[in-house]
Formats: C-alpha cells, sequence, structure tokens
C-alpha cells in the first residue's frame, strides 16, 4: 500500500479478502466469501443501522448501492448469508490490512507527528508555546532515569504519601518529584521537570497503579497531584474510542450473532477498520475531508 486515498484502503482490503485460504471455501466460491466481508464492512463504514436493509433499499431507489460503488462488492448477500460466510474466518486473517496502513503511515511521515514523550516531539510542543504532561518510561528514558536514581541517592529526591478511600478499601498514594533532569543524554539535552505516582493496596502493598511524566510545568508539593491527574487524564481521551465506536454510529453493541466459531470477533475487526478508515481519511484524503467539513453527519454524508 503506496498511497493513501479512499480507493487504495479499499484495494488493500479486497487484496487481503482474496488471500483467504481455501480451505475456508467449503461449497461457497471465495468471491462470495469477500462480498460477506465487504458487506459487512460496508455496513459498518456507511453507519447503516440495519444490517443490509438500506444498501438494498438504495439499489432499488438508484439501481446502484453503495456496496458496489464504493466497495466493488459483485452481488449483495442477505444478512444470514454473511453470517454464515463469515463465521469460519478467523479475524487474525485481517490483521495484515491494520499492518499496511500503518507501514503507509511510518513511510509517508503521519507517524512519526504522534510519536510522543522524545525530545524532538517535546521542541515541537514548546516551539508551538505549549506545555506537555507526557509519560516517561525507564526503558525509553534511561538517561533522565540514571540521573534520577543519582537523585535520590543523594537525598535530594522528594516524595510523600497520601491515603485514600476508593470506596471499597484504603489505597497509599505515593508521589516522587525532582526538577530540572535532562530528558535525554547530549549538550542539546531538553531539562524537564519529572513526577511519579505509584497507587498501592493498603492491605497488602500491591501496586495497582504506577507511572511517571515529564513535564515542564513546575512541580512541587502543591502542584504535583494536579500535574499527575492531567497526565493520567491522557487514558480518558484513548477511552474516548471506546465511547466513539458505541455512539456515534457505529452500532457497535448491535447484536449481529455470535456464531459458532469466529464471527462476532471478525465482525468487531471489521468494525474497528471501518473506524480506522474513517481516521485515516480525515487526515490524508483531501477529497473525503472537503466532503465531511460540509456534511459533518457521517449519515448524512452517505
Amino acid at each position: 500500500m503506496e498511497a493513501l486515498a479512499f480507493d487504495d484502503l479499499v484495494q488493500a482490503l479486497h487484496h487481503q479478502l482474496a488471500a483467504l485460504p481455501d480451505d475456508w471455501k467449503g461449497k461457497n466460491t471465495q468471491d462470495a466469501i469477500k462480498d460477506a466481508a465487504l458487506g459487512a464492512f460496508a455496513v459498518f463504514f456507511t453507519q447503516s443501522p440495519s444490517f443490509l436493509a438500506y444498501q438494498r433499499t438504495m439499489q432499488q431507489a438508484k439501481g446502484r448501492s453503495n456496496g458496489e460503488s464504493l466497495f466493488g462488492m459483485e452481488a449483495m448477500p442477505c444478512d444470514n448469508q454473511i453470517r454464515t460466510l463469515l463465521d469460519p474466518v478467523a479475524p487474525a486473517q485481517l490483521f495484515p490490512v491494520f499492518e499496511g496502513v500503518y507501514a503507509a503511515l511510518e513511510r509517508t511521515g503521519h507517524v512519526s507527528a504522534f510519536r510522543s514523550c522524545q525530545q524532538p516531539f517535546c521542541d515541537l510542543l514548546l516551539r508551538h508555546a505549549c506545555n506537555f504532561i507526557l509519560v516517561c518510561k525507564p526503558e525509553s528514558h534511561t538517561t533522565l532515569h540514571e540521573w534520577l536514581a543519582g537523585v535520590e541517592a543523594a537525598g535530594a529526591l522528594e516524595q510523600f504519601t497520601l491515603r485514600h478511600w476508593n470506596g471499597r478499601f484504603h489505597t497509599l498514594h505515593t508521589y516522587r518529584y525532582a526538577n530540572d533532569v535532562p530528558l535525554r543524554e547530549g549538550e542539546d539535552a531538553l531539562w524537564v521537570n519529572w513526577c511519579e505516582l505509584t497507587i498501592t493496596q493498603e492491605t497488602d502493598g500491591t501496586i495497582r497503579y504506577r507511572h511517571a511524566f515529564a513535564t515542564k510545568h513546575p512541580v512541587d508539593r502543591t502542584s504535583v497531584e494536579a500535574v499527575v491527574q492531567a497526565g493520567r487524564a491522557r487514558w480518558k481521551i484513548e477511552n474516548e474510542n471506546n465511547n466513539t465506536l458505541k455512539t456515534k454510529g457505529y452500532h457497535l453493541e448491535h447484536h449481529d450473532g455470535h456464531g459458532k466459531q469466529y464471527l462476532s470477533a471478525v465482525l468487531l475487526t471489521l468494525h474497528l477498520l471501518a473506524f480506522l478508515f474513517h481516521t485515516l481519511l480525515g487526515w490524508v484524503d483531501q477529497k473525503y475531508y472537503l466532503v465531511r467539513q460540509a456534511l459533518a453527519v457521517r449519515q448524512t454524508f452517505f
């Protein structure tokens, strides 16, 4: 996959579906399985609340459906055919589409802009007058953590613990922090402030959470809780993906059938592919972006 326009993405999906193993064909042709997968994907991509009724209605009214014109389907299978044909298909057979999209994003440089907690990214944020609170792991920032080990050995690493009740049991929140530590090796290293939160269960010392963050915000006893809270809020942003799939037209909770083998899992995989394609096209396909700006609601768009 060299380009990332809509037709390129659909072609990548076609290519992977054509590679399904022969032993899944049974009495059905591979084209039938391919149309079944494309039919399910078309439903999720166009966010139709019913499985294929909308596509059949469009075909009757317009002489052609989105399934044919957008996704290259040769036939429009019924709901039961889709479920029967897709049930033996292991979701892993679709994973190369995700990998191909990621590889194409790597080649075109789109991924690099989203890599976090490395100095070039931090420098970019600061040049745009933006601050940051980014996860800072020992394995990715060895110099910083070696520096912190020295600060701790000298007794200069600040630390305090607060006791909290979470509704079921008490936990201990231990904050550690230090200011003016180097993010990496070298004379051009960015100097940052560092903080860490470790949450343990009071009764047995079980660690329930631990993360460290690098920031340019000043960190002291009065501010460290707020800095950590803001850093942890990034998880909320990631969880919004799930919220989008459940409430923004993807009908993720719609019961499309569990099947006897892989049906529910392969349908979820096609759901995630549709979400990926929507997100990706909004970044890189100018035509898609412009039309979506004019027709913000996807149901109106399709």
